[in-house]
């Protein structure tokens, strides 16, 4: 059975390595300077906006760069480099549907040069968020 088994794995082992998964690449911060954008719904909720700052804030302690923010219809024709946090149309048009995920859940997506960061919140506030008593 053992030599079965080593045969099976090597040949596993030898096709994962051919396969190449490719992901659309979003440039976040190059050399200190931000290369992207933050965008929020047009009317965002608070968990939205703590996101966004959260974001930002992470990749600023990381890089030393503060990324943009701006409401979604303020994008004007951007269209690269795109961080789009929440229930955004963009999301929405990418088939990134918040409604359709369980509470609490999240999804985290790239696609042509954007990263979606969408999750369904259950209704508990923003503090709920860390401190639930239940």
């Amino acid at each position: 059975m053992l030599k079965l088994k080593a045969p099976l794995l090597i040949s596993l082992l030898l096709l994962s390595a051919a396969i190449k998964i490719t992901h659309a690449q979003v440039t976040l911060v190059t050399d200190g300077i931000p290369k992207a954008i933050v965008v929020l719904p047009d009317s965002p909720n608070a968990v939205e906006k703590l996101a966004a700052e959260e974001f930002i804030y992470h990749i600023q302690q990381a890089s030393g760069a503060t990324l943009p923010l701006l409401a979604e219809s303020a994008l004007s024709g951007k269209d690269s480099n795109l961080v789009f946090i929440g229930n955004c149309q963009a999301a929405r048009t990418h088939g990134i549907d918040p409604a359709a995920l369980p509470a609490s859940a999240f999804q985290i997506k790239t696609l042509d040069s954007k990263l979606f960061l969408v999750g369904k919140d259950r209704d508990r506030g923003v503090i709920g968020r860390y401190w639930n008593a239940g």
